[in-house]
């Protein structure tokens, strides 16, 4: 497997490790997609787990295909000894740095018609990101495995006590000027940690949530998520996506029978309807 080890800075001099993954052939000038930018979900990272074998199946079938850390590597990280990062302390506003850094680095090889592949955590990234800075570098989404984040949605769900609970107790600690304690919290996934300021910015507010956002996403979008999803951040959230994404004619949502959050032990399931997609992604909008 042939692997450059990359890394990208972002404007506000964060330095986000990964790797770039060139194509067999020359990608043809033609081809809607060019290449492929995978964002790991809630503390991974680009070398953890099958995010690389994944890659290198996306770059045999034609594709250039990068994976870049964000800030949100690992649940704790430290920047050169002197910055917390990692998924506790992450502000997911700061992704827009992150990913206008790894889409550079695309560019920077040669690439400009990019694929985004959000994982997890890393849909809600990609989603809000485009809607914020519509970037023309930017020829297609896919979030695979979309994560829900809404504070009036997990409100009402059968946890929302636990979510209430925590949320008093993260707006107690911000109010009293300690945003950067470390909560231990079973909710919205079990064994999670976040600073008290980190739950509020991700779990209370609707700025991250996708749905509402499906009205400023104007390329071609691919959904792709299992039905065996449960947990209240995921339950139906594809579907919701799909339903709120009005006139975008690009818009395909794809539920794989019997796959449960991030199709462990199902490759195939998860690739094959991605590289069909990047082939062809201005299909017309296609439900499940």
């Amino acid at each position: 497997m042939q692997i450059e080890l990359v890394r990208a800075t972002t404007e506000d001099e964060i330095v986000l490790d990964g790797a770039f993954l060139p194509p067999p052939a020359e990608v043809p000038a033609s081809q809607a997609i060019d290449s492929l930018l995978l964002v790991h979900g809630s503390g991974g990272s680009f070398s953890r787990g099958n995010t690389l074998s994944r890659a290198a199946r996306l770059r045999d079938a034609g594709f250039a295909v990068g994976v870049i850390n964000t800030r949100g590597h690992d649940v704790v990280a430290v920047q050169n000894q002197e910055r917390f990062m990692g998924n506790a302390f992450e502000i997911l506003d700061d992704c827009r740095y992150d990913l206008d850094a790894a889409i550079g680095l695309m560019v920077e090889r040669g690439y400009s018609r990019i694929g985004l592949v959000g994982l997890s955590l890393g849909s809600p990234k990609i989603v809000y990101y485009q809607a914020q800075t519509q970037d023309p570098r930017v020829a297609g989404l896919v979030t695979f495995g979309p994560v829900r984040l809404s504070h009036s949605y997990f409100l009402a769900s059968e946890d929302g006590e636990e979510h209430r609970r925590i949320y008093e107790r993260a707006k107690e600690l911000v109010e009293s000027g300690q945003p950067d304690t470390l909560m231990p919290v079973d909710f919205p996934n079990a064994h999670a940690m976040f600073t008290a300021a980190v739950y509020l910015d991700r779990h209370c507010t609707e700025r991250y949530n996708m749905i509402p956002l499906m009205d400023k996403i104007h390329c071609p979008l691919l959904i792709l998520a299992g039905t065996l999803e449960t947990a209240a951040r995921h339950l139906d959230c594809a579907q919701d996506m799909f339903d709120a994404s009005g006139t975008n004619p690009a818009v395909e949502l794809k539920l794989v029978q019997d796959a449960t959050h991030m199709f462990p032990d199902m490759d195939d399931e998860f690739l094959d309807p991605v590289i069909q997609w990047a082939r062809n992604p201005q299909a017309v909008k296609t439900p499940a």
